[in-house]
């Protein structure tokens, strides 16, 4: 069952064998915000994690009230690639802003391979020869929330979830006549979701290309070949 499997492998990826304790987060939605969200929050539990450690190796009394020697971030996203509106809501034509996902994509460290050649997920050059690295970054993407899995499962699995996922509303209405019954009104952000592969924006070519080449329209094409043999 696909929605077992998805719920089976994040509930697998929030498990760790290391018996210290370590914070974990759900971050829904993999644009901008929530990237952001894991590269900051991920930044600073590290830095809190480093000052306790050096707290503890001298006279300083380490803060009891911080006690992660971790963490752990998973990003889920309802659509099978990350990176949200830089991928989909940026032209093409737009690459010093789409190149944020130069960045983004960076918090996903390769697999380094070990000497026994097992595979050790790592999020920093100091972790490169620690089997627990001190964060990891996941990627889990085709997962509705409220479908797939609930918001009260993520709840129970992790220590903290945020919700990044965007904004979902409508195109504004303008009341221009005809902006809702002609076929070749379209609104900027369904223009260039189609025009960047948004899955959910296929029904776009189509129209586009009614709309440029209208004698390629089999409709079209009929009717003129009708009137010019009415003519002749």
């Amino acid at each position: 069952d696909t929605t077992n499997n998805k719920k089976d492998s994040i509930i697998t990826s929030n498990n760790n064998e290391n018996n210290a304790p370590r914070l974990s987060v759900a971050i829904i939605g993999a644009g901008p915000s929530g990237f952001y969200a894991a590269k900051y929050l991920t930044s600073s539990v590290i830095k809190r994690i480093k000052s306790t450690k050096s707290a503890t190796n001298t006279t300083m009394t380490p803060s009891s009230c911080f006690s992660w020697s971790g963490i752990d971030v998973d990003i889920i996203e309802r659509l099978p690639t990350p990176y949200g509106l830089v991928r989909y809501g940026v032209a093409p034509d737009h690459p010093d802003v789409k190149n944020v996902e130069n960045d983004f994509a960076s918090l996903f460290q390769k697999e380094a391979v070990g000497e026994n050649g097992n595979n050790i997920e790592n999020t920093s050059n100091e972790d490169q020869h620690d089997s627990h690295p001190s964060s990891s970054i996941s990627y889990f993407g085709n997962v509705d929330v409220g479908k797939d899995i609930s918001l009260s499962q993520l709840q129970s699995l992790y220590d903290i979830v945020i919700l990044a996922y965007g904004c979902q509303a409508a195109d504004r209405q303008l009341g221009i006549p005809g902006e809702n019954t002609l076929e070749g009104v379209l609104s900027a952000r369904e223009f260039v979701a189609w025009y960047n592969g948004h899955p959910e924006f296929g029904h776009i070519g189509p129209i586009v290309e009614r709309c440029l080449w209208p004698s390629s329209s089999p409709s079209r094409g009929g009717a003129e070949e009708e009137s010019s043999s009415s003519s002749s």
